[in-house]
């Protein structure tokens, strides 16, 4: 659902936060104050063109953002496959210059246009005029039919047996006809583990002997070292450590005389201490200062042995340590694959002909429940000022001849019609001219089929064109039931619907210093909303008779929808 939208420097607007509620979202306020532009901040999250026009102020872009919860695991994975990381929210963005360009983002990840086109759908759903994101995609109209509880178990097994089937499939297609390049990989695999497992290289290997290299390349260097140090520290009567015996005598006994002095002595002797561990480690490591003839030139081998597999796999030896398991594990993989092409495809026809069985009951249950579904949403749209509209479900068979021809959508497609006046033939649902026409007859559609899938948030806009009274209450009562399962945004002049808001936001303008902003507010509480009903009824002069009136509504809009309302 949409959770918070934030709008800045858009038009009219200079700058709008707005927090949304779950169920009904309801948006009014006078005729031109800029509901239009909230939901023309909404189209431009799905990708629509944004024109630099709209940048009011020359020094600032133009910035939409809105944030959606609740996501499903599906939409997750597919942002997670193009390297977008989601946890419980997404955020998606839209900015446009001032010179014009425009990009987007999803989670901080700039993404293309096409890419915002493909996933933001799955987010909000927008139907007004021209604008039906999804219910004019004839490829969805199987899908809302088959979420009819009438069809939904035989479109669910289907779905499944599909699955299966393509899965199949492509395991027959890879046992009998990509054997070779099984084979192929599989000899590219076992080179790599061959030529890594050959030189066996150990985490920092090549660190170490580096440094072992450089010791044996200097030794003369390192030997006269550690002998100036023996030398510097002790065995000789003036070596540091001697001197500093000496010194700790003296002072030991000038304590006798001067008691300050013992104190001395102890530091003195202390400090002799850590001397001869540097000289002693001197000591020893110049008895271990000894190479084996043509260490050096072993050394030399083996880490050019192990550069040139850091130059392959790395750029570090932990890289290659990893290919080397990678490989390992990809070749068991490849190893259990089976290859018996006879129980694979023997496998494969059972499947194909279990899939073929359920996409014949899915078609018989498609085909008994489409005059049902389409009654219903003639039903429910003659409540909604489209008396004479008609409503019918067409199908189209597809070739099912082999395996690869499986789809969920089974032996048909399916596709809408309509016709909103009596002696008007009926047209594919995407001719429908009128925005106010179209949003009503997705509305009954939605209601009519339990939603029909699609994202959690729906948009109507112009839902309420050429309607009122008695229509305008059962459109309020649509809506309401339909946000039982979804959170529902819609723009309404009229209180009959407006009243049914479980969330109720006023669009205004207003003027401060010499500029006109866009702004939006949420009622809160029932003397609130009244108000604006009675707004709503009586215009600019709110009459006793209009408060009245909008009383009658909230109380009347209280009652409790059926669970299993029908028009």
């Amino acid at each position: 659902m949409l959770e918070r939208l934030c709008i800045r420097n858009f038009a009219l607007v200079s700058s709008l936060e707005l927090e949304f509620r779950k169920g009904l979202v309801l948006l009014t306020g006078e005729t031109g104050a800029g509901k239009s532009l909230l939901i023309g901040a909404l189209s431009s999250l799905l990708g629509s063109r944004m024109d630099s026009d709209l940048v009011v102020l020359r020094d600032e872009d133009a910035v939409i953002e809105g944030t959606f919860t609740g996501l499903d695991p599906s939409f997750s994975g597919a942002l997670a496959s193009i390297g977008i990381s989601v946890s419980d929210s997404v955020t998606v963005r839209r900015k446009i210059e001032k010179k014009g360009r425009s990009s987007a983002f999803i989670n901080g990840c700039a993404v293309s246009a096409g890419q915002l086109k493909e996933f933001t759908p799955r987010l909000l759903e927008i139907n007004g005029q021209h604008q039906s994101v999804r219910l004019l995609d004839e490829s969805s109209h199987a899908a809302i039919l088959d979420s009819v509880d009438t069809v939904r178990p035989a479109a669910q097994k289907v779905r499944e047996l599909s699955e299966k089937t393509s899965k199949l499939n492509d395991r027959y297609r890879l046992v009998l006809g990509k054997t070779g390049e099984i084979e192929r990989r599989t000899g590219t695999l076992r080179e790599e583990i061959d030529e890594i497992s050959r030189v066996a290289p150990a985490e920092n290997e090549d660190e170490e002997l580096g440094g072992k290299r450089k010791v044996m390349q200097n030794l003369s260097t390192v030997m006269e070292n550690l002998s100036s140090i023996k030398a510097l520290l002790g065995g000789e009567e003036t070596s540091v450590l001697s001197l500093l015996k000496e010194a700790s005598k003296k002072a030991g006994e000038l304590s006798e005389y001067r008691p300050k002095w013992s104190a001395l002595a102890r530091e003195l002797e202390a400090t002799r201490s850590p001397l001869a561990e540097i000289r002693d480690e001197a000591e020893r490591e110049a008895s271990d200062m000894s190479f084996e003839p043509g260490e050096l030139e072993r050394i030399e081998e083996r880490l050019y042995r192990l550069e040139k597999l850091k130059r392959k796999y790395g750029p570090l030896l932990r890289d290659v340590i990893s290919r080397l398991e990678s490989a390992r594990a990809e070749m068991e993989e490849l190893s259990s694959l089976p290859l018996d092409r006879e129980a694979v495809r023997k496998e494969l026809d059972e499947s194909f002909r279990e899939y073929l069985e359920a996409a014949a009951d899915l078609s018989q249950k498609r085909r008994e429940s489409a005059p049902l579904l389409g009654g219903r949403i003639e039903s429910a749209l003659r409540p909604l000022a489209l008396e004479k509209a008609r409503f019918q479900v067409g199908f189209s068979e597809r070739k099912v001849a082999e395996p690869s021809d499986v789809s969920e959508k089974g032996l048909e497609e399916a596709y809408f019609l309509f016709s909103a006046n009596e002696g008007e033939a009926l047209k594919p649902l995407s001719k429908i001219a009128s925005g106010g026409e179209m949003s009503r007859t997705v509305l009954a559609i939605l209601t009519s089929a339990g939603a029909g899938g699609g994202p959690d948030t729906v948009v109507f806009d112009e839902i309420d064109s050429g309607i009122g009274g008695r229509p305008a209450e059962k459109v309020g009562r649509y809506l309401s039931r339909l946000a039982r399962g979804k959170q529902i945004i819609c723009v309404t002049h009229l209180a009959q619907i407006a009243a049914f808001a479980d969330q109720h936001m006023v669009v205004e303008k207003l003027t401060a210093c010499g500029r006109t902003n866009v702004a939006a507010r949420v009622l809160q509480g029932r003397d609130a909303r009244e108000e604006e009903l009675a707004r709503m009824i009586a215009g600019e002069k709110v009459t006793e008779t209009a408060k009245a009136h909008a009383r009658e509504l909230l109380k009347a809009s209280g009652e409790k929808v059926p669970p299993l309302f029908r028009p």
